[in-house]
């Protein structure tokens, strides 16, 4: 199995979690919503006509 090159935000967010525990709380959380809301960015565009 090869390892990925490329992180993905979630594991941007576990490594701010893991290496700064309650500290990095809230940039990890900053991580997740920004793509959240590219994904859901993207969806709504693909369905606009």
């Amino acid at each position: 199995m090869t390892c990925s090159a490329k992180n993905t935000q979630f594991e941007m967010a576990m490594e701010l979690l893991i290496d700064n525990g309650f500290n990095g709380v809230a940039e990890a959380i900053t991580l997740m919503l920004n793509e959240a809301m590219c994904i859901e960015r993207s969806r709504y565009l693909q369905a606009a006509p």
